[in-house]
């Protein structure tokens, strides 16, 4: 758990710092990544959150009731392949990609916020 939390951490100023490692990104493409690492920090917490208290998953790729390590391990890396197709992708087509990735996760923070009367933040328990 403190390992996922580090490396999502350590992504958002290497995605930061995009621009001068990958020569075709522009400066939006890097702001949109970064806000997209957030909302997915933000749903992370809150998915958390209602399975310590006992609730189902509504994400069917996690199935309903998934353990911390397996939200772990899969939020982790559907961040890292997100940030790796929008640096394989053409650069034309990466405002679309991120803007639509962007809406779908604040959707789905939206409704872990309605359904499971959530609270959207950016704490974490290291225990």
């Amino acid at each position: 758990m403190k390992k996922l939390f580090l490396l999502m951490i350590f992504l958002i100023p290497v995605q930061s710092q995009a621009v001068e490692f990958f020569q075709d990104f522009r400066e939006g493409d890097v702001i949109r990544q970064v806000v997209f690492t957030g909302l997915v920090f933000i749903d992370l917490n809150q998915t958390k959150a209602f399975r310590a208290k006992g609730q189902k998953e509504l994400n069917a790729a996690l199935g309903e009731e998934p353990s911390q390590e397996e939200i772990d391990t899969m939020i982790g890396l559907g961040t890292i392949g997100h940030a790796l197709v929008t640096w394989a992708i053409p650069p034309e087509w990466r405002e679309t990609w991120q803007m639509f990735s962007i809406g779908a996760e604040t959707c789905a923070v939206y409704a872990n916020y309605r359904n499971a009367e959530m609270s959207v933040g950016f704490t974490y328990n290291f225990k």
